[in-house]
């Protein structure tokens, strides 16, 4: 999401003039604050004792599927291309969510604290991907054969227009942030599998 937030602030003016502050500060700390507390609360519950890895490896994956959108934001030109990518890969987000979701339940208690932090990860990057169409006009007409110009359906690289530091910032910010607290939550889920065995076993 920091990539989003980043590329999207980067160079636009006219419509995204009011975007522009609420996507630097308001969206993403919201995000990543919300995804360290939900991380939090997995931890609180004692998760690797409950529903257990296959959980851990579901926010695992949800992590990925967000990864896919910061790459494309940050190394291609946002056409129709990638804009149909980024819905997509929110899309499968979604049903990621609703399958830990589904599984979880029964499993261990989920709060409501957990769930209005799970209401937030997913509303914040669908207001991300509808505000980029809306910055990407020419983009989001193209997916409906609109005004299509010579690539609509063609990922194309291209450089980031941020410094390189700061693009090392987001990919470092993502890596710290939003991998290896899940790591961490999923190494918990392994290492508690093996007592359980032992004891299931003995």
């Amino acid at each position: 999401m920091l990539g989003f937030t980043a590329c999207i602030c980067e160079g636009y003016t006219l419509k995204t003039d009011l975007l522009v502050p609420v996507f630097c500060y308001c969206l993403l700390p919201l995000w990543l604050a919300t995804a360290l507390l939900d991380w939090h609360c997995h931890r609180k519950a004692a998760i690797e004792l409950t529903s257990g890895v296959k959980e851990s490896l579901l926010h695992l994956l949800g992590v990925a599927e967000m990864g896919i959108g910061v790459g494309v934001v940050l190394f291609c030109r946002i056409n129709a291309a990638a804009l149909l990518l980024l819905v997509l890969a929110y899309l499968v987000h979604s049903v990621t969510t609703y399958i830990d979701v589904r599984y979880t339940f029964g499993r261990r208690i989920i709060s409501p604290f957990e769930q209005s932090l799970h209401g937030l990860l997913d509303t914040i990057p669908a207001v991300i991907v509808v505000s980029a169409a809306f910055a990407h006009a020419d983009a989001a007409l193209a997916l409906f054969g609109f005004d299509a110009g010579s690539d609509p359906f063609r990922l194309i690289y291209q450089a980031p227009r941020l410094p390189m530091l700061t693009v090392v910032l987001v990919l470092a910010s993502g890596f710290v942030l939003g991998v290896l607290p899940m790591l961490e939550e999923a190494w918990r889920g392994v290492r508690a599998r093996g007592p359980k065995r032992k004891l299931e076993n003995s």
